[in-house]
């Protein structure tokens, strides 16, 4: 058995800090000043200092990604409680993990996707490493035909496209079965 941790590769820049650098190039601080009203000043203050978010406000999208050179166990098991959960039959290759991980609020890694080999079965499972997590991780599977798939969601979107046996279970999260061809 081998047991993996896995975090995101790399972060791309909060949507805050990308929003208010636009304001500042496109109009300027004295054009934003002329503008203003009465009403607009304090919104207008806050898109000025909204450049350098506090922890708070801030947003990282992370991403990553996990390909097996070929997938000889004969049912793969994915839990994702915190997000949604795709998948897609191979078109060749082995079982591929693909994710977006959000972080809200914080730049560490809250969550994680762990994958787990044995002879029989791969299990890829989000785990929290704290005991609330702000974020959230949209994973995606493309794995090999033939394969039995056991899907679980907790409120995400468990949206099936495979060529195999399925079992899918979600506590509130919309199910879609969408045949393969």
């Amino acid at each position: 058995m081998s047991g993996r941790r896995c975090r995101g590769a790399s972060t791309l820049p909060g949507l805050h800090s990308v929003r208010a650098a636009l304001l500042e190039r496109a109009l300027g601080p004295l054009f934003l000043a002329a503008v203003l009203t009465p009403g607009a000043i304090s919104s207008a203050a806050i898109a000025a200092t909204a450049s350098t978010p506090t922890a708070a406000e801030s947003f990282a999208l992370d991403s990553f990604r996990w390909r097996a050179e070929a997938t000889p166990q004969g049912t793969v098991i994915a839990t994702n409680e915190w997000g949604d959960l795709r998948t897609r039959t191979a078109q060749r290759g082995g079982l591929v993990v693909s994710a977006m991980i959000q972080k809200i609020g914080t730049t560490q890694d809250e969550l994680e996707i762990r994958i787990d080999e044995t002879a029989d079965t791969v299990v890829i499972e989000v785990v929290p490493r704290v005991a609330e997590p702000r974020g959230r991780v949209d994973l995606t599977l493309i794995i090999p035909p033939g394969k039995r798939l056991e899907a679980t969601t907790r409120d995400g979107l468990a949206e099936i496209k495979y060529k195999g046996d399925v079992q899918v279970r979600s506590r509130n999260g919309e199910v879609r079965l969408i045949p393969a061809r």
